[in-house]
């Protein structure tokens, strides 16, 4: 905001708006001056500092908005006061900037705009609006009353309001009749790709397409089958159960190294099993072929270290 007139005509018709909306009565002029003292920083009269919040807020806003201050006083009180009144509608300085900004155009478009009888082609839709004629707006309203028609459209005590379906016709008569103008005069999101991911199940549906692509990983029963070709290749130790005949015919299928009882001593079972156990010993462990997949992986690793590299380093899903 530009001046300290500036700044005194907004604490002044600022004061007026509060005590008109606020008090539902016709202010006096040491109210509206003990208000507007309270607005420019003196604090000292308590009775009006419960508008203070009210007051911060509409200061901010309207301090900010050079087009408050292009309307003419009545205007400018008409504006406050709607906000006033409706400041649940207007909760944030933007908001409250933004509704100033409608009102400032309007008047502005609406000032000398004049056509004749005829055809007019590249019409601003503000411009449009702001024509004289009749719409089918005002034909609308005027059904409604007569009365709401007057103060809508004459006296413009009924503020026009921005609103979803406003915006929507707006869009939907440019698409229609000049669709070369939407670019230039709307906003619209941008075009979704086609690839894109809109919902779950899409997110979805891409995961399983790339995971079937993935190398698949061995099974726990195909890692299983490994293991146990590799075990069914080991030597079998010799059992150390069953009658002496049968601990006999193993002493006797062990390795000469092993055979040590001497020729001359009697091949009793203690001596024959001794001989089968420090043989049995000696032979390689089988692999287990229990636990999760990273313990048969560590089993398979003991024998092909390649190919257990090769499973771990397979890609997740």
């Amino acid at each position: 905001m530009g001046s300290d007139n500036s700044q005194t005509r907004l604490n002044t018709n600022l004061a007026i708006t509060i005590l008109i909306c606020c008090t539902n009565d016709t202010p006096s002029e040491q109210q509206v001056d003990d208000l507007i003292a309270r607005i420019a920083g003196d604090k000292s009269n308590s009775e009006w500092a419960k508008y203070d919040d009210l007051i911060f807020q509409m200061i901010l806003a309207g301090s900010s908005s050079k087009h408050l201050f292009e309307l003419d006083d009545n205007q400018f009180i008409d504006a406050l006061c709607h906000v006033i009144n409706n400041i649940h509608q207007y909760q944030s300085t933007k908001c409250k900037k933004d509704y100033f900004a409608t009102i400032d155009t309007a008047n502005k478009d609406k000032q000398n705009v004049y056509f004749e009888p005829g055809r007019y082609t590249d019409i601003a839709n503000n411009v449009y609006h702001a024509s004289n004629g009749i719409s089918s707006t005002m034909l609308k309203d005027a059904r409604i009353s007569l009365m709401y028609y007057h103060r809508r459209h004459i006296t413009k005590e009924i503020q026009f309001e921005r609103t979803e379906a406003l915006d929507f016709g707006n869009l939907f008569h440019t698409l229609v009749l000049e669709p070369e103008k939407v670019a230039v005069e709307f906003s619209l999101p941008s075009a979704i790709p086609d690839h894109a991911f809109t919902n779950t199940d899409s997110m979805k549906k891409w995961l399983e397409q790339h995971n079937a692509k993935l190398p698949q990983p061995m099974s726990l029963d195909e890692l299983k089958a490994i293991i146990e070709q590799h075990n069914a290749t080991l030597a079998e130790p010799f059992s150390l159960s069953g009658s002496l005949e049968e601990i006999g015919q193993g002493y006797m299928s062990l390795p000469e190294a092993f055979k040590t009882i001497p020729g001359d001593n009697k091949h009793t079972a203690i001596a024959m099993k001794a001989c089968i156990k420090n043989y049995n010993a000696t032979l390689p462990v089988p692999l287990k072929t229990t636990g999760n997949r990273e313990n048969l992986l560590d089993q398979i690793q003991i024998i092909n270290a390649d190919l257990a590299n090769l499973e771990r380093n397979k890609p997740n899903p």
